[in-house]
């Protein structure tokens, strides 16, 4: 399922704002990656007018060639061909030149987010972004998987959503573990990566206490 990091980053920069002060710096990755896709959608839609331009001027040949009928020379088809060839040239450095324009665009907007990052955030604020990232994956997760537990009753539902929470929880550790590189961002590394390992060993505690919970309640169930 797709993370929706710009909900994420906007949703915890609203809330705990107050908390870290260099919390709205998030933002402007988020900003960057705006001016970026806004670069790329503008040049798609470049690449797909040239393109149609290209299939309506090959079209017009190919009519006119049919037009010509058979009568003409075989030298004068041959020069026809030939603009054909020339034309499909131009095109294809157009579209190169489109490319390079988007590159070019691209590579001096993050050369500009550069120059103005000094935006690099602490260890302890993108610790509790990733750490706050991880809960709203479990929370959206948990909502959607626990349907399947809703028409069972009793027992065999208390177990489905117990599994569901364990499966969860050991997700939400996969994510930290993997996102835990991102501290090398921060402006203190060593901070960020103390702060996800306490969180880490936290969920550790967690799902063995759920795993031991789990057990007693399946050996209870079959009794």
């Amino acid at each position: 399922m797709i993370i929706n990091e710009e909900k994420i980053i906007n949703d915890f920069v609203n809330r705990y704002w107050y908390l870290f002060e260099d919390s709205s710096l998030l933002l402007e990755d988020i900003s960057i990656n705006k001016k970026i896709q806004d670069i790329k959608e503008k040049y798609k839609k470049k690449k797909e007018s040239l393109e149609k331009s290209k299939d309506s001027a090959l079209e017009k040949i190919k009519d006119f060639g049919l037009d010509l009928g058979k009568e003409v020379s075989e030298e004068y088809r041959e020069r026809l061909q030939d603009k054909v060839r020339r034309m499909k040239a131009i095109f294809i450095a157009r579209m190169r030149l489109l490319n390079k324009q988007t590159y070019e665009e691209i590579k001096n907007v993050k050369k500009i987010s550069k120059l103005k990052s000094g935006a690099i955030v602490s260890g302890i604020t993108l610790a509790s972004l990733i750490i706050f990232t991880s809960y709203q994956i479990f929370k959206r997760d948990k909502k959607i998987i626990e349907d399947k537990c809703s028409k069972l009753s009793g027992k065999r539902k208390l177990l489905c959503v117990k599994k569901i929470e364990i499966y969860l929880t050991k997700d939400r550790l996969d994510f930290l573990e993997k996102s835990i590189y991102k501290c090398k961002y921060s402006k203190d590394p060593v901070k960020c990566r103390s702060e996800i390992d306490k969180e880490i060993l936290r969920l550790k505690g967690i799902m063995k206490d759920k795993l031991s919970e789990l057990g007693s309640r399946m050996v209870s169930h079959y009794d």
